[in-house]
């Protein structure tokens, strides 16, 4: 049986929203200007993969999460940011210490009092067709944080389109999901057709275009079920629709995420919800309707 959990007023949510802000989703573009630079960013995010272990407690988070393919994880580049680089890099004393310590400043991936930027996160670095890391997310562990540090954390450089993009040209169907973290659930629940964005506020012109470019015709909008991450959906599936690619809404628990969805109810349900999910038109012309009679 399909569940059936209460369902938000997208048409409302988007009506009340300025659609505009879709177009906004830039993250600050320091310069990644020298293959030394790019270098150093892929040593780096090589040693956070190397620190994820299998008895480290950041695979005891996976686990309590309901991800534990270790094969997966690899294929993924997913890492752990244990706070150990610091001492395995030259001292900022020496000219070479200080240089790539400068380097991994400018570019964001240490702060100014030297620390490293996703301490204490799982980070899920996105690789381009090269190789190359230009962007990634990261999922802090610790369950208390002191209050106003965030529990998610985003860099990107060049965006670098969709999370596990290679699932675009092997499916017309596509489960679009709003992070790494869920995308890598719902794989490890058996769903090979998913790709993740960096958040609700990541999805912009290269990820329609990389859906245009490819044989994708219909989208399964796996968001949150919360007030921001609908209205996002239904500006998502309102540019989507534009294109000609029909979308569906997978309807989670009201306030849960799919890992979330996952962790309370099980993988069965987790897949019940995505294979019920309901169809999704959004048009400008319905968003002003909608708008008015409000």
């Amino acid at each position: 049986m399909i569940p059936v959990f209460p369902t938000a007023n997208y048409h409302h949510a988007a009506a009340t929203y300025d659609p505009r802000w879709l177009g906004r989703m830039n993250f600050p573009d320091p310069a990644i200007d020298s293959p030394t630079s790019q270098t150093l960013v892929n040593q780096m995010f090589d040693y956070y993969q190397d620190a994820l272990g299998a008895r480290s407690r950041a695979f005891e988070y996976l686990e309590q999460h309901g991800i534990n393919d270790l094969c997966l994880l690899k294929e993924m580049g997913v890492g752990f940011v244990d706070r150990t680089l610091g001492k395995q890099l030259p001292s900022g004393q020496s000219t070479e210490g200080a240089s790539i310590r400068g380097n991994l400043q400018r570019l964001g991936l240490l702060v100014g009092s030297g620390g490293e930027f996703f301490r204490g996160a799982l980070v899920f670095p996105n690789k381009k067709a090269n190789g190359d890391i230009t962007e990634a997310f990261g999922q802090r562990i610790t369950p208390r944080l002191r209050s106003g540090t965030p529990y998610q954390l985003y860099w990107s450089v060049t965006p670098a389109g969709f999370f596990n993009s290679s699932a675009l040209t092997d499916n017309r169907k596509i489960i679009l999901c709003q992070t790494p973290l869920d995308l890598l659930t719902l794989r490890c629940a058996g769903f090979n057709n998913v790709v993740s964005t960096l958040g609700t506020r990541n999805f912009g012109v290269e990820h329609l275009l990389a859906m245009e470019t490819t044989d994708v015709s219909e989208v399964c909008i796996a968001f949150d079920n919360t007030p921001e991450a609908n209205i996002a959906a239904c500006l998502v599936a309102q540019v989507l629709s534009a294109s000609d690619i029909a979308c569906c809404r997978a309807t989670l628990p009201p306030g849960m995420s799919v890992n979330e969805c996952l962790v309370a109810y099980g993988a069965a349900m987790l897949s019940s919800v995505i294979l019920g999910a309901k169809t999704l038109v959004q048009t400008y012309e319905r968003m002003q309707e909608n708008f008015r009679c409000d």
